[in-house]
């Protein structure tokens, strides 16, 4: 609620239509004598006391009104803040997907490299014979690290 619409609803219940020409019959009436000072004293007071209870009760709606205003901007912006934080943890989860394929294709080539090429390994090779004992004995201790 802005300004104005404050405005406009605290002249409504001030300037009540019926009321006002209530008013005016009453002192066009106090006026020619066919009521007394009392009765229009207390017309006035009637319409005081209800301006004034209806002015409280829109002034007590007020914070209510601006604190659900409030709560539901904080929402708002909780809401656009989690979309945010999404779409940015989106948007790494892609560009880590897309730097996993690639090192997974540069692997794929690796292996098919050394599987075609046929490399030979310690495991590929004869073992050792009694003759060859010196050679088994010199790659248990490279093993070993000694």
């Amino acid at each position: 609620m802005d300004n104005d619409q404050i405005e406009q609803i605290v002249e409504k219940i001030i300037f009540n239509k019926s009321e006002l020409d209530q008013l005016k019959i009453a002192i066009k009436n106090f006026s020619i004598g066919k009521i007394n000072s009392k009765e229009l004293k207390q017309l006035l007071l009637q319409c005081r006391g209800r301006m004034v209870d209806e002015v409280t009760d829109f002034v007590l709606f007020i914070p209510g009104r601006f604190k659900n205003q409030q709560v539901e901007k904080s929402q708002e912006e909780k809401l656009n803040s989690s979309t945010k934080v999404e779409s940015q943890l989106r948007k790494e989860i892609e560009e880590k997907n897309e730097l996993l394929e690639t090192v997974a294709e540069r692997v794929n080539r690796l292996v098919s490299k050394l599987v075609s090429k046929e490399i030979p390994t310690k495991l590929s090779e004869p073992f050792p014979t009694k003759s060859s004992s010196q050679l088994f004995s010199n790659e248990f201790k490279e093993y070993r690290g000694n």
